[in-house]
């Protein structure tokens, strides 16, 4: 074995890892401060809502939720800050640079300083609108299902012999 290998990482070798995954995420990954305001955003950004980091850092967070999705993001603030031990993983609609609107699954977890104290939020956003398509679909399909079940007549179906 190389000693390369066996040696630990030194810290500067341990940040660039950390700042090659945050940079090459799929994910979108962000921290706001205690005020909901974006410190940092991760360069996936681009690809799943069309922003630039710089763009998104320096906005309140709250700006870029759907009004109708905005109470269960805060709910979540609020328990990352409380440093609750479960917090709700929301599903919500995040504003694109183009204006429109994206489903987005949120998890989150407190920014804490070396002392342990909350000072903000870090925030994962996964891109769910191909999950919530597939869901729409398939309440589509169920109500059709049923519709069309409700409409059958059992009297002229075939008997099993």
């Amino acid at each position: 074995m190389s000693a390369d290998f066996d040696a630990p990482p030194t810290t500067a070798q341990a940040w660039q890892s950390y700042r090659h995954l945050a940079d090459n995420a799929i994910d979108v990954v962000f921290e706001a401060n205690l005020d909901t305001v974006i410190q940092w955003c991760s360069p996936s950004v681009v690809d799943v809502l069309g922003w630039q980091p710089e763009q998104i850092v320096g906005m309140s967070a709250p700006e870029l939720v759907h009004p109708e999705d905005l109470p269960d993001v805060i709910q979540m603030a609020m328990e990352i800050t409380q440093h609750a031990q479960r917090v709700r993983s929301p599903s919500c609609r995040m504003l694109m640079a183009d204006g429109r609107y994206k489903a987005l699954q949120l998890r989150g977890r407190p920014a804490l300083d070396g002392d342990d104290n909350v000072v903000g939020h870090i925030i994962s956003m996964q891109d769910a609108s191909d999950r919530d398509a597939a869901l729409r679909a398939l309440s589509v399909d169920r109500k059709s299902t049923r519709l069309n079940s409700s409409h059958t007549d059992i009297s002229r179906m075939p008997s099993s012999a």
